[in-house]
């Protein structure tokens, strides 16, 4: 019983999801949906696995709708959903007019909740996401280039210093195993901040919260970060 009790306390003092309502006369609602772990908290030997897990959940379809039938419903209404990664986040981002709020967020929730990581999927960003690397970056965009080998150097043995989308042969290797495991262990209410903005019904808020509590609870993903080493002249 003691060590229930003490399970109990402990569960009852992790960070819950956090949000941020910002309600407006715009009839555009945005959404930003915020997970504190990122590139810097991708696996040892793995780097790219946040990049990837992000573009699975935003390029793929769900448990219930193929990737097709998701992006046959998005068109007509001008909407999509996207993912930025950083370093310590990934940025889930949206809009849409309140007119087609339930049908958008009804796509953004399963997304973000129930995955489909279907095979197909998986072999299509895997195959985006090195044609990202080899291609956008190293072949047609030099300025982001130099500021990624600007990186290696002031970051070097450090979690910042991979490229955030990972190299070629890291994203070769990964399975959807690999993505599963950083989804588990990074997708929780610890780490989640609920944004949204706009023209939004009452009670909406209240809503997003009840349907985000599927996630685990979770702990926060704070990434180890040792000191930098200042380079040398």
């Amino acid at each position: 019983m003691k060590t229930l009790a003490f399970l109990l306390l402990m569960t009852a003092n992790l960070p819950a999801m956090e949000v941020v309502a910002l309600p407006g006369q715009s009839p555009l609602i945005q959404f930003r949906i915020v997970f504190r772990a990122g590139a810097a908290n991708d696996p040892a030997g793995k780097p790219g696995t946040a990049a990837f897990t992000a573009a699975m959940l935003t390029e793929s379809g769900t448990k219930s709708k193929t990737y097709k039938e998701l992006l046959d419903t998005l068109y007509p209404m001008a909407a999509r959903i996207g993912a930025d990664v950083d370093k310590e986040m990934i940025v889930f981002t949206g809009s849409t007019h309140v007119d087609n709020l339930e049908t958008y967020y009804g796509i953004l929730r399963e997304l973000l909740l129930n995955p489909g990581w279907r095979e197909d999927d998986l072999k299509r960003v895997r195959d985006n996401q090195k044609n990202a690397i080899r291609l956008a970056l190293k072949e047609n965009n030099d300025e982001e280039l130099g500021k990624e080998v600007l990186y290696t150097l002031l970051y070097k043995g450090h979690p910042y210093e991979h490229l955030n989308l990972g190299t070629v042969s890291a994203v070769e290797a990964m399975t959807k195993a690999d993505l599963q495991a950083f989804y588990a262990a990074h997708f929780t209410q610890a780490n989640l901040t609920l944004g949204i903005a706009g023209k939004y019904p009452g009670g909406f808020v209240e809503r997003m919260q009840k349907d985000f509590a599927a996630l685990p609870k979770g702990k926060p993903s704070t990434a180890k970060l040792p000191p930098v080493t200042p380079l040398k002249e």
